[in-house]
């Protein structure tokens, strides 16, 4: 059965909020719609890798920096989108390597945003 997510936005003069799970999320100063949707995909990679990485490879933290560039067509979609992953304290870099290779093929938004544009995936160890 597919799983439903839900969210109720609200826009007037004074606010302008999302809210899910019973927290409010406002839009406002760099904090628009595109930050939201960069903040989710970050999000849903890293517990997609927490998956993927769970009995093969260990690290202290994890850093990711999102950057997308819109198209100056209309509609303004992604053009293209980089990911920097900084890892610090990995135990095995190059399984960590192959656990970024499967979460890019099974992130549901990784996969979502890359329909309409190029992601590219860097990873530092620290």
């Amino acid at each position: 059965m597919p799983t439903i997510k839900r969210i109720c936005a609200h826009f007037d003069s004074g606010e302008r909020y999302f809210e899910a799970s019973g927290k409010r999320h406002c839009f406002g100063e760099g904090s628009g719609p595109y930050e939201y949707l960069l903040g989710a995909l970050s999000g849903c990679f890293t517990y997609t890798l927490f998956d993927e990485c769970e009995g093969k490879v260990s690290f202290d933290s994890l850093d990711i920096s999102v950057v997308g560039t819109k198209r100056d067509e209309i509609p303004s979609l992604l053009q293209e989108t980089e990911m920097v992953l900084v890892v610090k304290g990995c135990s095995d870099e190059r399984k960590l390597v192959e656990c970024i290779e499967r979460t890019k093929a099974h992130c549901s938004i990784f996969q979502t945003i890359s329909k309409v544009c190029n992601i590219q995936v860097a990873v530092e160890f620290k």
